[in-house]
């Protein structure tokens, strides 16, 4: 009949393409993507902010970053949060006091190993009180009152804090002077000088959909050597033949494979997958891990087990000397010259993670699980109703292509929305695909709403099919969770990393939202052109730290303790 010659049409046509998708090769999309860097403009931006964060960084340590001589310790009574005057009704705590480097930092007890909180000094002053009082007020505004119990303790504190608070605007006054002079030179030296002897320290940042890697000591500033997607396949009929990265969407590959996204944060971590990933990295860059020091970033939402399992596969399958685990987000505060701000990275998912003094607040950070995978995902379905077929994974790699192509962020969306009518501007979104042979032939993709329309989602959920807070008030929220005296500065430090970061307009409509969210604060959004490389640039960073040895897990203390104890000892979860 007429009805079953069309059905026979419409099988014979998904069989047609099945085939002619199963035949296409994605790999020159993803390579256009990988492989488009400006590389004389990243390392020209790497290497700036490598020089500013790098001093920050060296500052921060040595103003009390848990080292440096201490000038004065001893008990004090600390007025109770909240409570500005001093009186005797008041309730007052007694306290561990400690004057170190520019810091003053205050204890449960004289064997606490952790502080309550500090004071920095800088541009601080000291006033006089009733009852043998003084109230320190940093140059923030932020204050503790305190009571010496004596004349003696009186004098002898505020003498010890005068002398910091004054040497401080010496060093400050010195700096000043040097940076002026540094400046002058450091263009024409880094020119005219051969690079130092430095330690082979090899950076693998580890993303859920990318890896990037390179060795933090380069002639011209560290930058990623490698690019490519954190992607693992295995032979379904032999186990010994293994692909990773661009290798497993060959067509003539993929086909036989089991393939996995070793990090997949959705799922439970294959190490055994992410050991391979390693052991490709090392074979590419032609590196002998047993002679070279490694850093491994993590995401912040990992856990000790799997902080321990990187440690383990390292030393026992490739013997490294040493390895230094850092979390992503910190060290993409550390590449803007950073220690206390809120990082918005924005991957396959999204993590707003505050840090204050390089120590992530963990009762505030916030993760959703949706990000640029959900955004890419998005715009696939809505190109779908236009006529274009990406519903299997690998043609959504064309939607991928076309998100970071075509896609942005409306600062208005409803005005948006009515722009998208025009002529106009349908015209100025046609995308010419005819040099990718699209499996269904198409050769010319015409974008228009969709562009704006998939990545509403980051600030509307509900279009994702989720019923969570959208980013500019998980930001919001995240910021409020924080102390309320270092509320204002995380405000104004408020940084973005990540893939999906870079989609145009995203920083002005975070800036514009968290401006009604966050009354009286004024919020900052940085937007550096090398966000997308923030946490490689981070550990780059770190590497060239006076402190870095110390920083990592070494070989011996491994084989002494094991991997837990390191975990605990290290802070790192």
């Amino acid at each position: 009949t007429q009805e079953e010659e069309e059905m026979a049409d419409v099988v014979d046509l998904s069989f047609s393409t099945k085939r002619a998708v199963a035949a296409w090769n994605p790999v020159p999309v993803l390579q256009e993507l990988y492989s488009d860097i400006d590389r004389e403009t990243f390392e020209h931006k790497a290497r700036e902010q490598a020089v500013k964060s790098e001093k920050v960084l060296t500052k921060s340590n040595s103003n009390g970053g848990g080292g440096g001589s201490i000038r004065k310790c001893g008990y004090l009574e600390k007025m109770a949060r909240g409570q500005r005057r001093i009186t005797l009704v008041k309730t007052w705590k007694k306290r561990w006091f400690v004057l170190r480097d520019g810091l003053l930092l205050y204890h449960a007890d004289k064997n606490a190993k952790k502080s309550l909180g500090f004071l920095r000094l800088f541009h601080a002053t000291v006033s006089l009180q009733k009852d043998f009082g003084l109230e320190i007020k940093d140059q923030r505004g932020s204050a503790l009152n305190l009571r010496c119990g004596t004349p003696e303790a009186l004098n002898s504190w505020r003498a010890a804090l005068s002398d910091v608070i004054n040497e401080q605007h010496a060093k400050e006054q010195q700096q000043k002077l040097q940076e002026s002079n540094d400046q002058q030179n450091d263009d024409a030296a880094a020119e005219q000088q051969d690079e130092p002897e430095h330690p082979r320290i090899l950076i693998i940042d580890n993303g859920s959909a990318d890896i990037k890697a390179g060795f933090a000591f380069q002639p011209g500033g560290a930058w990623p050597q490698l690019y490519f997607p954190n992607r693992y396949g295995v032979d379904k009929t032999d186990e010994d033949h293994i692909c990773v990265g661009f290798d497993t969407l060959a067509p003539e590959e993929r086909a036989g494979l089991f393939t996995t996204s070793p990090l997949n944060p959705k799922t439970v971590y294959d190490w055994e997958a992410m050991d391979e990933v390693w052991g490709s990295v090392f074979e590419q860059l032609s590196v002998d891990p047993s002679e070279t020091q490694m850093i491994l970033t993590a995401p912040q939402h990992d856990v000790s087990r799997n902080l321990e399992r990187m440690l383990q596969i390292m030393f026992e399958t490739y013997d490294a000397p040493s390895v230094c685990i850092q979390n992503q987000q910190v060290l993409s505060m550390y590449a803007h010259g950073h220690t206390t701000g809120v990082c918005v990275d924005i991957g396959d998912r999204l993590d707003v993670t505050p840090v204050q003094e390089g120590y992530i607040v963990r009762s505030a950070q916030k993760s959703m699980q949706f990000g640029g995978a959900s955004v890419t995902s998005y715009l696939a379905r809505l190109l779908a109703l236009d006529g274009y077929r990406m519903l299997s994974e690998v043609e959504g790699l064309t939607a991928r292509y076309l998100k970071e192509r075509l896609a942005y962020v409306a600062l208005d969306y409803e005005k948006e929305s009515e722009i998208a009518q025009s002529d106009a501007f349908h015209a100025a979104s046609a995308v010419d695909m005819s040099r990718f042979n699209l499996p269904d032939g198409t050769r010319m993709v015409s974008v228009d709403a969709s562009r704006f329309q998939c990545a509403e989602g980051l600030f509307q959920p509900l279009l994702f099919g989720k019923d969570n807070a959208g980013l500019h008030q998980l930001t919001a929220s995240a910021i409020n969770g924080c102390p309320i005296d270092v509320r204002k500065e995380m405000s104004q430090h408020i940084i973005l990393s990540g893939g999906s970061s870079l989609l145009p307009g995203l920083p002005e409509r975070l800036k514009r939202e968290l401006g009604s969210l966050l009354p009286g604060h004024s919020p900052r959004v940085t937007a550096s052109t090398t966000r997308k490389f923030s946490a490689f640039l981070g550990a780059a960073v770190v590497a060239r730290l006076g402190t870095f040895d110390e920083m990592s897990v070494w070989r011996d203390a491994y084989d002494e303790v094991g991997p837990a104890a390191l975990i605990a000892q290290s802070g790192w979860a």
